[in-house]
């Protein structure tokens, strides 16, 4: 990255370059430095060339007097292969030295050209100018206007390489700097020079009459803004009447003038037809104004009903989202109860769990006495058919009524019961046989 540097075209060879020259260049800059170039106080002298044919960077080799580490400085093109640098800022202030570059495809040469001093005229070192090359009958000179710390008009002979300070210019052309600065050839001995912006309190253009007069001299003259075209024309009168006029010239013209006059109601005819273009395609074009008007007003109301609808939308689904947010409320009202339902049943299920395994220790202490029983009662059995069995091996028989039966039961089985009887005031079992086995042998 650079600033305050400078760059021209120039062409060699048949082919186009652009070289850039000195300038700053930040200290976080990481691109190498170029061989043989120079660097103070942040400045520097590096030339490069970029052939734009190719998109080539191009480290040229320099030869003569290199300038020094500069910048803020003026590079003006002379031809396709030469320029001239003036002035800028080095490391040891603003300098008034000239140099002269002469470019190859691969080189560049500079000649530098010093204030000689005595009473030879030469600017004053400076910085932030502008300059412009004026082509003369007796050659190129350069142009310098204003810059900082000189406010002033120089024109410099590039080809006897002498200096010439130029008077009674306003301040508000040369009271400038780092402003743009271009040149306009009216005439061939006739430029205007115009000033524009740079850091100044003037914020006008200024255009200067730059005249080379038949003596080798110069002359300048303000041409104020609001008579510009008033002059440019004066002007053009001027070199106009003084070009001689020879005999093949006038019939040129002559010529000319009924090609023009021609071409004039040419141009008259093609303008009323192009009026009357104009006229139907304003029609058209009202025309289509109106029907865009009206479609204009349809989209507007299909616009608005547009916006109705969506309004309604906007309403049934804020309703429809209102609904489906108590239905969701609703519902999780629910699933809260179904859990806690859930959770209830959870425990009944574990009570009810405990009460199996409650109920199953009581069934099983249940079986367990009711097997208890039923030995207890197989054994009673197997003692009454026992003394039955001895009853009536002894066929001893006692009377019913010398029994008296209570409700007190030891067993029961199929046959009938045995209960606990009083015979003769003791306690003994007894027999008591259901009815439907009872027979006169029991």
């Amino acid at each position: 990255m650079k600033w305050l540097c400078d760059m021209i075209a120039i062409k060699v060879n048949g082919e186009d370059y652009l070289v850039v020259i000195g300038g700053h260049r930040p200290s976080s800059n990481n691109a190498p430095k170029q061989p043989g170039a120079q660097y103070s106080a942040g400045i520097n002298n590096e030339i490069h060339f970029y052939k734009l044919s190719s998109g080539d960077w191009i480290s040229p080799t320099v030869t003569g007097d290199r300038p020094p580490p500069i910048a803020a400085f003026t590079l003006t093109s002379i031809n396709n292969s030469s320029a001239i640098l003036f002035g800028g800022g080095t490391a040891n202030g603003y300098t008034n030295n000239v140099y002269i570059l002469n470019f190859t495809d691969t080189s560049v040469n500079c000649l530098k050209l010093s204030n000689p001093g005595g009473s030879v005229q030469w600017p004053e070192g400076r910085c932030a100018h502008s300059s412009v090359l004026i082509n003369t009958s007796s050659g190129p000179h350069l142009l310098v206007v204003g810059g900082i710390s000189a406010y002033d008009f120089w024109i410099f002979d590039i080809k006897n390489k002498s200096w010439k300070e130029l008077f009674n210019i306003p301040k508000n052309v040369i009271n400038r700097q780092y402003h743009s600065l271009s040149l306009w050839s009216v005439t061939p001995t006739t430029n205007w020079i115009i000033v524009f912006g740079g850091v100044t309190s003037y914020s006008d253009t200024a255009v200067i009459e730059l005249r080379y007069t038949s003596n080798n001299d110069w002359s300048t003259s303000i041409i104020p803004l609001d008579q510009y075209q008033e002059k440019l024309q004066e002007r053009r009168r001027e070199w106009e009447a003084s070009q001689p006029i020879q005999p093949e010239d006038r019939r040129e013209i002559d010529r000319l003038t009924r090609v023009l006059q021609e071409r004039e109601r040419e141009l008259e005819e093609e303008r009323r037809e192009k009026e009357q273009v104009r006229n139907r395609l304003q029609q058209q074009l009202e025309g289509r104004e109106r029907q865009l008007e009206q479609a204009q007003q349809q989209g507007q109301e299909r616009e608005r009903q547009a916006r109705e609808q969506e309004e309604n939308l906007q309403r049934q689904l804020q309703k429809r989202e209102r609904e489906s947010e108590q239905q969701r409320q609703e519902k999780d009202r629910e699933i809260q109860q179904c859990r806690e339902r859930e959770q209830q049943l959870q425990r009944e299920v574990q009570q009810g769990g405990e009460r199996e395994q409650g109920l199953q220790g009581q069934l099983q202490q249940a079986q367990q006495q009711l097997q208890e029983s039923q030995e207890r009662e197989r054994g009673l059995e197997q003692q009454l058919r026992e003394r039955d069995r001895q009853e009536r091996e002894s066929s001893w028989v006692v009377s019913r009524n010398d029994i008296r039966m209570t409700e007190r039961i030891l067993g029961r089985g199929g046959w009938g019961e045995v209960r606990v009887a009083r015979f003769h005031g003791l306690e003994v079992a007894a027999k008591v046989l259901h009815e439907t086995i009872i027979s006169e042998y029991n």
